[in-house]
């Protein structure tokens, strides 16, 4: 989201879009990092905003309700299982 007039903070050039970038952004010396989707500016690669991956969030609910239903040996054994077939 821009605020104000849609130009960027930095370069002050008109935003018509954000460039995506992937990455992983926390606490860098003991605590995790998460996946994290940067939106830059496309003229100067200026960050302008910041969110946690949508496909990292889907995936912990999807974890959290399957230790819920199967239990933690369960799911932990058809995680394994997953990951041979890969």
């Amino acid at each position: 989201m821009l605020y104000g007039d849609g130009k960027c903070p930095k370069c002050g050039k008109d935003v018509t879009h954000l460039e995506l970038k992937d990455t992983h952004w926390g606490e860098s010396v003991s605590g995790p990092k998460y996946p994290t989707i940067l939106g830059c500016c496309p003229h100067c690669k200026t960050v302008i905003t910041a969110s946690i991956s949508p496909d990292f969030i889907t995936d912990q609910i999807a974890r959290k309700t399957a230790r819920l239903i199967l239990g933690e040996e369960e799911l932990e054994t058809r995680l394994k299982a997953r990951k041979r077939r890969w």
